[in-house]
């Protein structure tokens, strides 16, 4: 108490004179129109740019929820996408029966062998020849070693290392990633690889000159590994060049996914890797 009136004492004047001013203002904005209205309009401004300040920082506090519904919803439409394919597979691959009539020799292609965990980026590098991604799942989650990784726009990498709840993955920035693929539509299989260098391309490797090949080709995964069924984006043709002796295309790639904003991400588990990884370790 004896400091709060030592302050007043102090600061007599200033505080009166900040008073006088106040009651002067009020009296002023009052009983003139023109004053009331400019103040009113000075008040509401300052207000409608509070709540529009208070909005943007709900949102931003909410994003995390939302993103989960999107990322919960992305799910759900890929495992459709997944059923859809092996249904067309199977419809593809139809064969004669004795009438005559084409009908499915292989009923396990109706259903997707994958599974799909979702997760989320820790960290990722770019700057490296051997870029990598942590994500925030690990062996709790189910995640294991050589599960592939998407992101909403294409292949991202494939697990490396997991701990109890966390991974680590090889990116596709990463000049020891080997990914089977071909080019959409056409019968043309090759190997997506990285040279090092510029993060936004990749090269399709061992596709033979006879071959012919458009720019804007779609480059999608082949289904001939355990890492990402048939049909992921990868990117696109950007160029191909037949100067090669050795037989092969130069074909350059841009990637689909873009791995400067790596965020929400999707493992691929596929479902029968315990049963491939037991029969190829009793026939070493």
């Amino acid at each position: 108490m004896d400091r709060l009136i030592a302050f007043l004492t102090r600061n007599y004047n200033v505080l009166l004179f900040l008073g006088l001013e106040l009651i002067a203002f009020s009296i002023l904005v009052k009983f003139n129109k023109s004053q009331h209205t400019v103040f009113s309009n000075a008040v509401l401004g300052v207000a409608s740019n509070i709540q529009r300040v208070n909005a943007r920082l709900d949102s931003y506090f909410q994003l995390d929820e939302e993103n989960k519904k999107l990322q919960d919803e992305n799910i759900r439409l890929r495992k459709q996408l997944l059923k859809l394919d092996a249904s067309f597979q199977a419809y593809v691959h139809r064969q004669p029966d004795s009438s005559g009539f084409l009908v499915d020799r292989d009923t396990t292609l109706r259903e997707s062998k994958f599974k799909i965990i979702p997760c989320k980026a820790v960290s990722y590098s770019t700057s490296s020849s051997y870029n990598q991604v942590v994500l925030n799942v690990g062996k709790k989650d189910g995640v294991k070693k050589e599960m592939g990784i998407i992101s909403s726009d294409g292949v991202a990498g494939v697990v490396i290392a997991v701990s109890e709840r966390y991974s680590l993955a090889m990116s596709m920035l990463n000049k020891k990633i080997n990914v089977s693929a071909r080019i959409k539509g056409k019968k043309i299989i090759g190997t997506m690889t990285w040279d090092g260098e510029d993060i936004r391309y990749g090269s399709l490797k061992f596709v033979p000159q006879h071959f012919h090949l458009n720019r804007g080709d779609s480059v999608i995964t082949s289904g001939y590994s355990t890492f990402f069924p048939d049909g992921m984006m990868i990117g696109w043709v950007e160029s191909v060049s037949s100067k090669n002796p050795d037989g092969f295309h130069n074909i350059k790639v841009r990637l689909s996914t873009d791995f400067n904003q790596l965020d929400y991400l999707y493992l691929l588990q596929f479902e029968d890797q315990n049963e491939i990884d037991s029969l190829l370790t009793k026939n070493r």
